[in-house]
């Protein structure tokens, strides 16, 4: 998806392709250390699985009687379903959620990203 997303988008496509021609230059070859110095391609990597989480919903059990703020009760052993493609999608969220935008994602940008509004592999104990 993240190859889709920058074929639809020619300034993503030349951001990521000068990031990665710059590292090549002075490397001169391409490794998994190379993840750290590809800010922007790995942003673009992070926008593709917000637009298209691997998981649709995460599926979670009560371990002990909860009341959440509004006085409604979680019994122990409820099964709570967290619907991952809509908080991916909500432009609460993630303003404009629609469009693939790799900026929200680079390091200056990521601390706008709320707290367990982004989950493309899960969270907690059970994250990929």
């Amino acid at each position: 998806f993240a190859l889709y997303e920058l074929a639809k988008n020619k300034q993503a496509q030349n951001l990521a392709a000068e990031e990665v021609k710059r590292y090549l230059q002075k490397h001169k070859r391409v490794d998994y250390s190379c993840v750290t110095e590809l800010p922007y391609s790995e942003a673009c990597i992070d926008e593709a699985l917000r637009l298209y989480p691997v998981l649709g919903l995460l599926t979670r059990e009560v371990v002990s009687d909860y009341t959440l703020p509004s006085g409604l009760l979680l019994s122990k052993g409820l099964r709570i379903h967290v619907p991952v493609y809509h908080l991916h999608h909500d432009p609460r969220n993630f303003p404009d959620p629609h469009s693939f935008k790799p900026e929200r994602f680079l390091p200056e940008n990521k601390h706008n990203i709320k707290p367990y509004t982004y989950m493309p592999f899960g969270d907690g104990p059970r994250n990929c």
